[in-house]
C-alpha cells in the first residue's frame, strides 16, 4: 500500500514539475518573441532552477545562456547557464562546447582569474586540438600574469616554448615573456629578449611594436641615448612620425636633466 501510495506520489509531483515547467518555457518564448529579452530570462531562469530535471531545462539553459551571455551581457548568469549545461547536456560536443565559453568568460568579461585557470587547465584534459592547447595555455599564462603571479606565468611560458615550435607562436610567447620581463623590471632580461626577437622575426617585431618595447627599456634604464637611437632608425618607415617626434624630444629633454648632463638644471 505504502508503495502504491509512494508511486502515485512521484507521478503527480512529475506531472506537476512537467506541468509547470512547460508553461514557464511557453511564458520565456512568448516574451522572446515580444523582444522583452530580460522578462524571458526570468522564466527560462525559474525551469532551470525549480525544475532542473524537467525535459524544458537543458533547452531553458541553452536559450538563457544565449540571452545572458551575447543579448544582456550579463556575464555573472551566463556562468551560471553555461555550468548548468556542462554538468547536465547529454551532449559531449555541447559540454566542450559550454566548458569552452565558460573558460573565455571567466578570462575575458569576468577577469576572475583563478577560475579561468581551472576551466582552462580542465579543457586542456579533453584533447584539444593544437591551435586550442596553445590558446589554453596561453591564456592561462596571462591569467598568472595578472594575478602578479610572474613566477607561475614564466613557467608556463618556458613550458611552451618546448612544445610549440610553429614561428608565429615562438615568437608571440617570447615577445610576451619580454614585457612580462619588462613588466618584473628585469631590464637586462628584456633587453635580450627584445633583440633577439627583432633579430629572428623581423616583419612579426616591426608589426607588433617590438623596437619600441625596447626602447622603453632603455628609457626605464635611463638610457636615453639607446632609445633614441632606436626611435630615429623607426621614423624613417612610419607614415606618421610625428609621434616619434614628440617621444624623441621628451627623452632628450629628460637626458638633458640628467645630473651631469650639459644643459642640466637642478
Amino acid at each position: 500500500m505504502r508503495f502504491i501510495l509512494a508511486s502515485l506520489s512521484f507521478f503527480v509531483l512529475f506531472g506537476c514539475t512537467s506541468s509547470y515547467s512547460e508553461k514557464e518555457f511557453k511564458k520565456a518564448n512568448s516574451y522572446l518573441e515580444k523582444g522583452e529579452k530580460q522578462k524571458a530570462l526570468k522564466y527560462y531562469d525559474r525551469i532551470v532552477s525549480k525544475a532542473p530535471d524537467s525535459k524544458y531545462a537543458l533547452e531553458s539553459a541553452r536559450k538563457a545562456a544565449r540571452l545572458s551571455l551575447l543579448e544582456l551581457r550579463d556575464f555573472d548568469e551566463a556562468a551560471k547557464y553555461l555550468k548548468f549545461l556542462i554538468l547536465r547536456s547529454n551532449s559531449s560536443e555541447e559540454r566542450v562546447e559550454s566548458q569552452k565559453k565558460l573558460a573565455d568568460v571567466y578570462f575575458d568579461k569576468l577577469k576572475r582569474f583563478p577560475l579561468a585557470i581551472r576551466e582552462y587547465s580542465r579543457l586542456l584534459q579533453l584533447e584539444p586540438s593544437k591551435s586550442e592547447k596553445f590558446t589554453y595555455h596561453f591564456n592561462i599564462a596571462k591569467a598568472y600574469f595578472q594575478m602578479n603571479n610572474f613566477y607561475q606565468a614564466e613557467s608556463e611560458l618556458d613550458g611552451m616554448l618546448e612544445e610549440f615550435e610553429d614561428p608565429q607562436e615562438q615568437f608571440e610567447i617570447r615577445f610576451f615573456k619580454g614585457n612580462l620581463y619588462l613588466t618584473t623590471k628585469k631590464h637586462d632580461q628584456a633587453i635580450k629578449v627584445f633583440k633577439q626577437l627583432i633579430e629572428k622575426y623581423p616583419q612579426m617585431a616591426r608589426e607588433q611594436n617590438v623596437p619600441f618595447s625596447l626602447a622603453s627599456v632603455y628609457e626605464d634604464l635611463q638610457k636615453f641615448d639607446e632609445a633614441i637611437d632606436i626611435l630615429k632608425k623607426l621614423r624613417s618607415s612610419e607614415k606618421s612620425p610625428e609621434f616619434i617626434d614628440l617621444k624623441i624630444k621628451r627623452l632628450e629633454e629628460r637626458a638633458a636633466n640628467l645630473p651631469g648632463a650639459k644643459g642640466y638644471v637642478k
